[in-house]
């Protein structure tokens, strides 16, 4: 019996889900150019021929079956560098849309550091008129101190002035109101009129003058009181 090639099962092999339909074409082509070929040859000139054809015609299928790989893997890199491609283009859109943000940020970054900068300068400015404002308080303080001198000096002659003033008209009692001394009148007319007095009795004089106001009394220490009017007021010399 003569040996015979399944090409039912080689086209099966060959067509299966991943095969296209020109493939399938190709090898129902092939599947009947064998088997014509085989009857052909088994019938006339016999049995090693037909093996011979059979063998040249297998080994145009297995050809065709090694190409139809490489033209599939041709496919998949075409896909895929495509794929890359696409995926490049992405890459560079997002890197354009990354840049533009970064671009704002550095402008925004800029605009702080610019306000930053106006700021150190106000603090500087506001850090000189706190200087100033310092240096014129101590100068105030300074002042101050002064016057608080002059004040007390002041207050220290009032209360001199005071303690050494005979007010004006009045009786006075010496050694309680008055300090015994030389005192000068400071009105004016002739119509001043004192007395020193040996106690508080208007009569009990121990001198006394009426006359121009231009005038000095010495009040002994002895004395009680001194009585004035219309002489303005005495001051201690």
């Amino acid at each position: 019996m003569a040996f015979r090639p399944d090409y039912d099962e080689i086209e099966y092999r060959e067509t299966g889900s991943d095969s296209k339909p020109g493939r399938q074409t190709l090898w129902s082509k092939c599947r009947r150019l064998l088997r014509k070929s085989q009857d052909a040859l088994f019938s006339r000139v016999g049995f090693p021929l037909a093996i011979g054809v059979a063998a040249l015609a297998l080994g145009i299928l297995l050809g065709v079956a090694a190409a139809a790989p490489s033209q599939s893997r041709l496919e998949r890199l075409q896909y895929e560098n495509d794929s890359l491609r696409d995926t490049t283009e992405e890459l560079r859109d997002e890197a354009a849309e990354q840049q533009s943000e970064i671009a704002e940020r550095e402008s925004d970054l800029r605009s702080l550091e610019a306000q930053v900068d106006q700021f150190d300068e106000r603090e500087t400015e506001l850090d000189q008129r706190e200087s100033g404002l310092d240096a014129r308080e101590s100068d105030l303080d300074a002042r101050g101190a002064e016057l608080d001198e002059r004040e007390q000096a002041i207050t220290e002659t009032e209360e001199e002035i005071e303690e050494n003033t005979i007010p004006g008209d009045g009786i006075w009692v010496v050694g309680d109101e008055i300090e015994p001394g030389t005192y000068k009148a400071q009105g004016s007319g002739s119509a001043c009129y004192w007395a020193r007095l040996g106690s508080l009795d208007t009569f009990d004089i121990l001198n006394n003058h009426f006359g121009s106001a231009e005038v000095t009394v010495q009040i002994q220490s002895g004395d009680i009181a001194f009585e004035t009017s219309g002489c303005g007021s005495w001051i201690k010399q």
